[in-house]
């Protein structure tokens, strides 16, 4: 998000001007079927948001929904860095 923020119409006359955001990646490799490990991968998307309107809200931080674009990103960037998995278990650059 850049510096000059985004202007999102949020019902009613409220503005949200978005200043910055965060991603929170969140990995787990629990085992899978044929001695392979299967990659759980979890996005949290938050900006930081100010509002037009007053808030009751404890933080300007909002939850946001992912594209699914940085999870493809990050998958596909393992999948390159590990090899793609064989039958075997093995990746394909691993020696047998």
């Amino acid at each position: 998000m850049s510096s000059a923020g985004l202007q999102i119409q949020n019902g009613g006359d409220a503005r949200i001007h978005w200043v910055r955001g965060r991603a929170d990646l969140i990995l787990s490799f629990p085992p899978a079927a044929d001695e392979r490990t299967r990659i759980d991968l979890r996005a949290r998307i938050l900006g930081w948001g100010e509002t037009s309107l007053p808030l009751l809200r404890p933080s300007n931080w909002w939850t946001l929904p992912s594209s699914g674009a940085l999870e493809g990103d990050v998958l596909a960037a393992l999948k390159a860095h590990c090899g793609p998995a064989t039958n075997s278990g093995r990746t394909e650059t691993e020696p047998p």
